[in-house]
């Protein structure tokens, strides 16, 4: 087995994504049949808007956020796949706190993946209930991908959206 670690962080005052990112890279020697896989993190940042309130005491208020990204690639042979989180949205009224993307699985074709942000509960979250996200690798020629960079968009119920872009290596 062959293994690399490398951790650099987000920032531990603020929770906020940083453009550093952390990496754990596992990759099987050819003898065994685990296709390998890796947990990756990073940032994401775009555009939300949000609706606090009914009504005649209704406040919307828009602008631009940063959050941080967890990303579980296995890789395969033909069954690679892709899932992961988006959380600790940050960037003012325009958005919660509590909010949380789950990306569900999404599958390879070519070098892209992509897939449909799940429900999830949690004490404490706000997950999104409806969504899509995609993803495409990059490395080097030949070997499974190093990071990803790709986009997503969520829906918070009736609460808010949020749309934008991240990488995580």
């Amino acid at each position: 087995m062959h293994r690399a670690t490398r951790s650099i962080g987000s920032d531990a005052t603020t929770g906020q994504a940083t453009t550093t990112s952390n990496l754990l890279w596992t990759h099987q020697d050819a003898t065994t049949d685990d296709p390998g896989s890796a947990s990756c993190s990073g940032g994401a940042m775009g555009y939300s808007h949000r609706t606090v309130g009914e009504g005649y005491d209704a406040t919307t208020s828009s602008g631009e956020f940063t959050a941080n990204v967890m990303l579980e690639a296995i890789f395969g042979t033909s069954d690679t796949t892709v899932s992961g989180s988006i959380s600790g949205f940050a960037g003012g009224a325009h958005v919660n706190p509590a909010w949380q993307v789950t990306l569900g699985s999404g599958n390879r074709t070519e070098n892209a993946f992509s897939g449909t942000v799940t429900d999830g509960s949690a004490h404490g979250k706000q997950f999104a209930t409806s969504g899509a996200w995609d993803a495409h690798g990059y490395g080097a020629d030949g070997k499974d991908p190093s990071g990803f960079v790709g986009a997503f968009e969520a829906a918070f119920g009736t609460e808010g959206e949020a749309s934008g872009v991240c990488r995580a290596d």
